[in-house]
């Protein structure tokens, strides 16, 4: 909540709620308590010094004997540095798209296996394929001689001077 005011009181717990948050806050506490029901909800807490907090509130409602909601108990967990890491994420990974897609070469990821993530556009101005058609292939996948396709000429421009399937060769794509 942050320090004692000057007032000696702290203000409703709802209007420390960041404004852009609250009216969500209210109607998802509302909710629960109407139907009784469990929640957790992520919102920003502004306290009392100005400082904002991200927080994950856990909340659960206690029934009086007649069923209406009589106490409603919440956890919360501060979840600042994990919704910074997120932001810090995605700003790196357009970042990264950006550089991809302003470059004159082209990229890819992998996963553990091999198998591909991601591919620039700049993968089928220069070979003339549907990247969209290699994400999730592998690239270390044989193939016989007399069965060239497309993904020849994509392990072709990877590997400059491989000749995927050519004759006698029969060997891994990733030369």
């Amino acid at each position: 909540r942050g320090p004692l005011p000057a007032s000696g009181r702290y203000p409703l717990f709802k209007d420390q709620v960041h404004p852009e948050d609250r009216e969500r806050f209210i109607a998802e506490r509302a909710a629960s308590l109407a139907t009784l029901q469990p929640g957790s909800q992520e919102y920003r807490v502004v306290r009392t010094d100005g400082k904002t907090l991200w927080v994950l509130a856990r909340r659960q409602v206690f029934a009086d004997e007649s069923g209406k909601a009589a106490r409603l108990l919440v956890a919360m967990i501060d979840i600042t540095e994990r919704k910074h890491a997120e932001v810090a994420l995605r700003e790196s990974e357009s970042r990264f798209r950006s550089l991809t897609q302003l470059s004159s070469d082209w990229y890819w990821e992998q996963d553990a296996e091999f198998g591909l993530k991601f591919m620039s556009g700049r993968m089928g101005e220069r070979t003339g394929l549907d990247a969209a058609a290699f994400i999730g292939r592998k690239r270390g996948r044989r193939q016989s001689p007399e069965r060239v396709t497309p993904n020849s000429a994509f392990i072709s421009a990877l590997n400059p001077g491989c000749n995927p399937c050519g004759p006698g060769h029969g060997h891994s794509l990733d030369c």
